[in-house]
């Protein structure tokens, strides 16, 4: 009796022994991987803000040196040709800028011809080449979309597209995205657009080589890295590290997910659940997301 009464005493004394390492382990599992968590969320908000301000400083660099020579072109509007001085200046001045030109309104300067469009780009070399690029613009340019514009009169960002194969020469075309700015003449009417190309291809470029540095600091060797990619308000990719899928349409629920100002999220992507990290920039309707997968968090541990 004795001993079978010390036998459940003994008994009971283990059971609570192990529940109470079950909570333990159980709160020190909960408490090591919100740890893990946070420092991931810290790592991950850190990149993300770093070039966030970064992309948006070069997107402020393009509208800044664009804005601040409408004044210059306008006061020289009666002068065709000094319009291949500005553009020269300009992209000069702003590494940001590949290419800058003037588009007129078709017959705006009789002794140029119907289409006069002075420019100044940059080829591979990074060398700049000045020069009437009329031929280029199709009817695309002289439809609805330039009407528009001028009848807007406002400056606006137009969406990314890929440069024609008349710029890019010899190279792959470069996704680019255009800052536009409506030029008047002397009784204040739009005649113009000035356009002032940013290479979405460079920002890609310069983002994919800081992911890579967590890549190979906390990831490498593990089956899933973190990534980025950066998406518009009509769910399309803009950016993205695999070049097929940019200006591709991406998952609905990504996009309706983005519509916020910032914020994480967790969801499912190409069937690896992952942690999404997301910031959207003003004026262009773009947001920028790092995708960092459950299991490459975990893995720190």
């Amino acid at each position: 009796m004795q001993k079978s009464l010390s036998a459940r005493l003994t008994y009971r004394i283990m059971a609570v022994v192990l529940v109470m390492m079950v909570v333990i382990a159980g709160v020190v599992n909960f408490t090591v991987r919100k740890y893990m968590l946070d420092e991931a969320e810290e790592r991950y908000l850190g990149f993300l803000l770093e070039n966030h301000q970064e992309i948006r400083r070069k997107l402020s660099d393009v509208h800044v040196a664009a804005e601040n020579n409408v004044h210059d072109i306008e006061r020289d509007i009666d002068n065709p040709d000094k319009m291949f001085d500005h553009m020269q200046r300009i992209i000069r001045q702003n590494r940001s800028i590949v290419c800058c030109a003037l588009l007129f309104k078709q017959d705006y300067y009789p002794s140029k011809g119907r289409v006069f469009v002075p420019c100044a780009r940059k080829d591979a070399a990074d060398s700049i080449i000045v020069s009437r690029i009329d031929s280029t613009y199709n009817s695309y340019f002289y439809g609805e979309w330039f009407l528009q514009q001028l009848k807007a009169d406002q400056s606006a960002w137009t969406k990314p597209y890929f440069e024609s194969r008349f710029f890019a020469g010899n190279q792959e075309p470069r996704l680019l995205t255009t800052y536009t700015v409506p030029i008047h003449d002397h009784e204040g009417q739009p005649v113009a657009l000035l356009c002032a190309d940013l290479s979405l291809e460079w920002l890609r470029n310069e983002v994919m080589e800081d992911i890579r540095e967590i890549n190979n600091q906390y990831e490498k060797g593990l089956q899933h890295q973190s990534y980025f990619f950066i998406v518009n308000r009509e769910g399309t990719y803009i950016i993205h590290p695999n070049k097929e899928l940019m200006l591709t349409p991406c998952d609905r629920n990504i996009g309706k997910t983005m519509l916020a100002h910032r914020g994480t999220c967790v969801m499912e992507i190409d069937g690896v659940k992952s942690r999404l990290y997301y910031r959207s920039f003003n004026y262009v309707n773009w947001t920028m997301v790092i995708v960092a997968p459950e299991d490459v968090i975990l893995a720190n541990a």
